[in-house]
């Protein structure tokens, strides 16, 4: 199952649950919504710019399974913290350019697995982050 962009002004959307039957979500689907929550459990791939824009995101978990983070996918969103599985191998361009209040990574390997993930361009609030590691 698949999800596209949502149709229609979407401001009022505040919280989504990506179920496990869910395998993809098109690109920019939520940008620029309301969302202040999201669960995300199905889903591989975080897609470009799904989450560009989101101003009142929060906290974001992203589930086991998960293996990358596409560009500019939490773009200018007001993320706090982000729990990142070990999984995910590389981080698009810009994924998380101008989020400002990002403050913690919660990931689920080790510093020598992080070390390893592919971060591309223009993540710096993401590597300035504190990282907290799983072991």
């Amino acid at each position: 199952m698949d999800c596209d962009y949502v149709d229609g002004d979407h401001k009022e959307l505040s919280t989504i649950a990506l179920t496990s039957s869910l395998t993809s979500v098109g690109a920019w689907a939520f940008s620029d919504s309301g969302l202040t929550e999201i669960s995300v459990t199905g889903v591989t791939t975080i897609a470009t710019g799904v989450f560009n824009g989101c101003y009142q995101l929060g906290n974001v978990e992203l589930a086991y399974g998960t293996t990358s983070i596409g560009d500019y996918a939490f773009t200018g969103s007001g993320i706090t913290e982000i729990t990142i599985p070990k999984m995910v191998t590389s981080i698009g361009e810009w994924a998380f350019v101008s989020c400002i209040r990002l403050a913690d990574v919660y990931y689920g390997g080790t510093q020598e697995e992080w070390e390893t993930i592919e971060i591309k361009t223009g993540n710096d609030y993401l590597t300035n982050a504190t990282i907290h590691y799983a072991q």
